[in-house]
């Protein structure tokens, strides 16, 4: 056995170390080590491999957790295999620009990782400015920046797809068979909608809406814990079961306005067209969904609240203790898939003692499998114009690759499109969330309604966020009545296509 004496520092000396933290030179032996005899022991390649490692460092990138699961996981997943079967090998020297925002986790998440298993790539980070606020004002900046790989939002992903400016993927799909029923089929449907019917993009992640239901609190006040597949109407009847408790039934995060256009879109009431031509805010469905929020606020089985402003910074225990739900306050709270690791977080680092569960968000009776909220995750997608079209493609499927997948289950902080990666004990807890699926039409209606910019159907719906909000906090303290309010509300957001000079 060969030992590795006391100057192994000095017989690593050479041509300093590139941006991917290999040397021209190394990278050639690496291949030449990868291609010696199988007679070789494993205990000599690991020898190697760990100098490998102490060059890698020495570059200034640790890539400790990437480096231990090749050099001590599975041996299919060995830096020899790894670098063996690199397809990118014979492209030669290239930099793939990758667009990200100014504290993007990128490199952290995937691209050290990357750089790993293919070490004549480099990754340089194309920073978006952050005073961009519309398409158009991308679109100029991505002309002029061109990067290979695009990380963008559902809306923007739709119209560059649209434009031609992306990238289709199913033909790569194809020919790398890559198994496409690893990853959650409403997700896919989505973007393939976004996209006109072809796959310009993947998302490894998504967001969706639950109920999180306080197990002790119904069980102290003999009330039914909830179910998947409520109704709006039944959830709001076992919240006002809790008047009288000194426990608010239903907590959530945002203002009565949010909880009232919720309810609205689930049950299929418009306030607005999505071109924004006609308007239906003074109408009998509107009228009783404002009351029921206004009489279950007034009553204390309904608790909201507004978005605040804080100076400084809070920690988690902080956080903790506003929590209403999370302080045994509240029986109930309607949030975001996300929440958990905050609940996660208080009951495993702050030691907070709550049985809690996750119920799926409200649904419509007429279509039970059909989700309100549904959020997709950044989008990565491979420019049209970009010159290392195969070496894009590889780093997008290398980020929704299986072992990308259970590196972000560790993180523990999003719902996996993979989910097969989940853990068993984490697929059940997660499961309400993956019940319901999205309508792809409506969440892209959403998208450029509420992210529209200048449109004439997004200025209406930050009027009726705005106005509508002041007004029915206006109906809550009795100053008016729901009827007067609605009637307002419509006559203000009538007068938007005037005041936008549209018709």
């Amino acid at each position: 056995m060969t030992r590795i004496g006391k100057d192994w520092e000095k017989r690593l000396s050479g041509q300093p170390l590139q941006d991917s933290g290999f040397t021209p030179e190394l990278k050639l032996k690496i291949r030449e080590r990868v291609r010696m005899k199988k007679t070789k022991t494993k205990l000599a390649v690991r020898t190697a491999l760990v100098l490998l490692c102490v060059l890698i460092a020495g570059s200034g990138w640790l890539y400790r957790e990437d480096l231990n699961e090749m050099l001590f996981g599975k041996p299919s997943t060995t830096i020899a295999a790894v670098i063996e079967k690199d397809l990118l090998a014979e492209e030669g020297e290239l930099t793939l620009r990758v667009q990200a925002s100014q504290y993007s986790s990128f490199m952290n998440t995937f691209g050290k990782a990357f750089i790993i298993r293919h070490p004549s790539v480099r990754i340089e980070l194309v920073n978006e400015p952050s005073q961009l606020q519309t398409l158009e004002e991308f679109e100029q900046w991505a002309e002029k920046e061109q990067p290979d790989i695009y990380t963008l939002p559902l809306h923007y992903y739709a119209e560059l797809a649209t434009e031609g400016k992306l990238q289709p993927l199913d033909a790569w799909i194809k020919s790398d068979d890559l198994d496409m029923a690893a990853f959650h089929e409403p997700v896919i449907d989505l973007l393939r909608e976004a996209g006109g019917g072809q796959l310009y993009g993947l998302s490894p992640d998504f967001a969706t809406f639950g109920v999180y239901i306080n197990k002790a609190l119904f069980e102290q006040h003999g009330i039914p814990l909830p179910t998947d597949g409520m109704t709006w109407e039944e959830l709001l009847h076992i919240a006002a079961r809790f008047d009288g408790t000194g426990v608010t039934g239903l907590r959530l995060h945002d203002s009565p306005i949010k909880l009232a256009q919720y309810i609205g879109q689930t049950n299929g009431v418009q306030a607005v067209s999505s071109d924004g031509s006609a308007v239906t805010m003074d109408t009998p469905a509107w009228e009783d969904i404002w009351s029921q929020v206004a009489t279950g606020i007034q009553q204390g089985w309904i608790q909201s609240e507004a978005s605040q402003s804080w100076t400084g910074t809070r920690s988690m225990k902080q956080m903790m203790e506003g929590d209403p739900f999370a302080m045994g306050e509240a029986a109930m709270r309607l949030e975001a898939s996300y929440y958990m690791n905050s609940l996660s977080h208080y009951t495993n680092i702050e030691g907070l003692e709550l049985d809690w569960m996750v119920v799926t968000e409200p649904v419509n009776a007429n279509e039970p499998n059909r989700a309100t909220h549904y959020y997709g995750g950044t989008v990565y997608a491979v420019n049209a114009a970009s010159p290392h079209h195969k070496a894009a493609w590889e780093l997008v499927k290398f980020i929704h690759s299986e072992a990308m997948a259970e590196k972000l289950e560790r993180t523990g902080n999003t719902l996996l499109v993979r989910k097969g990666a989940l853990s068993s004990a984490t697929a059940a807890e997660l499961a309400p969330f993956y019940k319901l699926e999205p309508d792809p039409v409506a969440v892209l209606e959403e998208y450029r309604m509420t992210m529209g910019g200048t449109s004439r159907a997004a200025a209406q719906n930050n009027i009726f966020q705005q106005k509508g909000d002041a007004l029915l906090q206006a109906v809550i303290q009795e100053e008016m009545t729901v009827q007067a309010a609605l009637q307002q509300l419509q006559t203000e957001l009538e007068a938007v296509p005037a005041q936008g000079g549209e018709q």
